[in-house]
C-alpha cells in the first residue's frame, strides 16, 4: 500500500463518527459542513456538556471538536471522557487559551475561531500521523 492511500485510510477511520460540541448553532453548522467536506462519515452536533456526554454514551465518536466554552461551563468534563476512551480530541476557541488549560489537555491540539476547513484537515491530518507515530513506537517495543 502506498503512503498516501495508508495516510487516508487512517483519516478515514478519524472521520467515521466526528463530534461536534458547539453552543453557537451557525458554527456547528459550519463545521459540520466542513467535516463532511473532508470525509466525516457522520457528524452528531451537541450544545452542551450533558448533551455531549449523552452522546458519547450513546455511540463512542472517533474524533471530537470542542468548543472550550459552552454558555456558563467548558467542554473540560467531555474531554475528560474522551480521554480516559482513547478519543482523539481538538480544542476550539475564541479566546481562551491553552496555557489556562487543565494540565491533563495542554497538550490537545487548539484551533482559533473562526478556522477554515484547510486549517481543520491540517489539524486532523497531524493528529493522524501522531496516531501512527504512537502506533510504530508500541510496535517497536512490544
Amino acid at each position: 500500500m502506498m503512503k498516501a492511500e495508508s495516510h487516508s485510510l487512517e483519516l478515514r477511520r478519524f472521520l467515521r463518527h466526528v463530534l461536534v460540541v458547539e453552543d453557537s448553532i451557525i458554527i456547528a453548522m459550519d463545521a459540520e459542513e466542513q467535516l463532511v467536506d473532508l470525509g466525516a462519515e457522520r457528524v452528531t452536533l451537541a450544545a452542551s456538556v450533558g448533551e455531549a456526554l449523552e452522546e458519547i454514551g450513546r455511540l463512542t465518536p472517533t474524533l471530537a471538536l470542542l468548543d472550550v466554552k459552552l454558555q456558563d461551563e467548558t467542554c473540560f468534563p467531555i474531554a475528560d471522557k474522551l480521554k480516559e476512551l482513547h478519543v482523539p480530541y481538538i480544542f476550539a476557541t475564541g479566546y481562551t487559551y491553552p496555557a489556562s488549560f487543565p494540565d491533563l489537555h495542554k497538550q490537545a491540539p487548539c484551533m482559533t475561531k473562526p478556522y477554515s476547513g484547510e486549517a481543520l484537515g491540517r489539524t486532523i491530518g497531524d493528529l493522524v500521523r501522531e496516531d501512527k507515530s504512537a502506533i510504530q513506537s508500541l510496535q517497536r517495543t512490544g
